[in-house]
């Protein structure tokens, strides 16, 4: 992927939700709240890899790949595919 896409849309929004945790996660006290940042932060990075390595496709109804429609998908905020999939409940 090229270093415009990661200026323009999707990925210039999912580096800025990756900044935003990360900063949380440096300059709040509270045990609990840095670990959901650390948590979110974690979503953010798999989203950008996914982008950058072309496993997950913005836009698409089938956005990670290997991946059929039907499979419930991890999600970020802003309906991000995170690329790993959620199990289901025994």
């Amino acid at each position: 992927m090229s270093d415009q896409a990661f200026r323009d849309g999707p990925a210039q929004y999912a580096t800025g939700q990756l900044t935003r945790a990360l900063e949380i996660a440096v300059r709040v006290g509270d045990t609990a709240t840095r670990a959901r940042a650390q948590e979110k932060a974690q979503r953010w990075r798999d989203v950008l890899d996914g982008i950058a390595t072309g496993h997950i496709r913005v836009g698409s109804r089938t956005p990670v790949a290997d991946l059929p429609a039907w499979v419930t998908l991890e999600v970020a905020h802003g309906d991000f595919a995170t690329g790993r999939a959620l199990s289901e409940a025994p």
